[in-house]
Parts: C-alpha cells; sequence; structure tokens
C-alpha cells in the first residue's frame, strides 16, 4: 500500500496501531503479555494500539518487541551521503544563511 503524503498525523498513529495490534494478536498475545514483553505499561499498549500519541522511547520498545525493529531502514533510509558531506553540505548553507542576514541588514 501506498502512503499519501496527505495522510494526517492522526490517520498515521492510527495506521501505526491498527499495525501494533494486528502483530500482537498475530503472536496470540494479551495486551498485558505484550506490555510486559515490550516494558511498558497495558495502558500504554491500549494507547498505542489505539492510535494515542506516545513517546518515541515507547515506541521503539514496542517496535523491538514486535521483532519489527530491523525494518527501520525501510522507515528512514541510510543516507546515501557520508556523516562529512553532510557536514560540508550544511556548513555551506549555514555560511549561504550568514550573507543573506549581512546583506539585508
Amino acid at each position: 500500500m501506498k502512503y499519501k503524503k496527505l495522510m494526517t498525523t492522526n490517520e498515521v498513529l492510527g495506521l501505526l496501531g491498527e499495525r501494533i495490534k494486528a502483530t500482537r494478536v498475530k503472536k496470540a498475545m494479551t495486551q498485558g503479555e505484550f506490555a510486559k514483553v515490550a516494558n511498558v505499561t497495558l495502558l500504554t499498549i491500549h494507547n498505542a494500539e489505539a492510535g494515542k500519541v506516545i513517546r518515541t522511547d515507547t515506541l521503539i520498545n514496542i517496535i523491538r518487541a514486535l521483532g519489527a525493529l530491523d525494518n527501520i531502514d525501510n522507515l528512514i533510509p541510510e543516507p546515501s551521503l557520508s556523516i562529512s558531506q553532510m557536514e560540508k553540505i550544511e556548513k555551506i548553507q549555514t555560511e549561504k544563511v550568514r550573507v543573506r542576514k549581512k546583506s539585508n541588514e
């Protein structure tokens, strides 16, 4: 399924919640059992599956407990530039901003 760039944050949260629940159920785990494996509270699992906002570190715990942490590259691919290349680009962009600010003064 291709996701539209215009999905709202709430729609994405709802989709994540559905996926979390479906994967948990496929593993034949109750919310309570899964909460223990993920090292979070039962309420947190309930909220995550309901598409509510949860902390990033909590989401990582849940993803790890689902056995899906290896899929992080599908979510955010490794950049094709090296760190030193990115730093050079950032430095150039910073210098351009400084020049613009001086010319506007």
